[in-house]
């Protein structure tokens, strides 16, 4: 059943001709993508952080990812299960033996998730990758922008 007195749910971005998406704090959940790719795969992290860094300083605000940044960053981001699969479980939770200092490797995973247990960090920056990756593959699908704030 539905509570018909709250407005229905809407995505943190919305779809236009001129922009695939729009997703507010944007610029923080890429540094965190950054921060899970770079416990895996560095130089994928590395060029994660370069896509940003190219759009983010281009003149302008919010900060605009353009076609070809869509692409990158849309072959870039997708594959963090499989990547972080020697490190999580089949819930995305940290493997008992494994250590990750999260305060350390994952400050704005942490940030995001204040109050989460360290291991529930990891698995919402996970998701939290995912969906990054499905929005700059729709921005691809449909010959859009995405757009972000900070």
């Amino acid at each position: 059943s539905s509570d018909l007195s709250s407005p229905p749910r809407s995505p943190p971005w919305s779809t236009t001709p001129a922009a695939a998406g729009e997703t507010p704090g944007g610029l923080e959940l890429l540094a965190g993508a950054v921060e899970l790719w770079r416990l895996v795969d560095a130089a994928r992290a590395e060029r994660i952080a370069a896509a940003v860094h190219r759009a983010a300083a281009r003149p302008g605000a919010p900060v605009r990812f353009e076609r070809e940044d869509c692409l990158e960053l849309a072959e870039l981001l997708p594959g963090i299960e499989r990547a972080m699969s020697p490190l999580v479980d089949e819930r995305w939770r940290l493997r008992p033996g494994v250590e990750v200092d999260v305060d350390r490797a994952l400050p704005s995973i942490v940030d995001r998730f204040r109050g989460a247990e360290p291991a529930a960090m990891v698995a919402n920056g996970m998701s939290m990758v995912r969906g990054l990756a499905n929005l700059f593959e729709r921005a691809v699908a449909v010959h859009g922008d995405v757009v972000v704030s900070s």
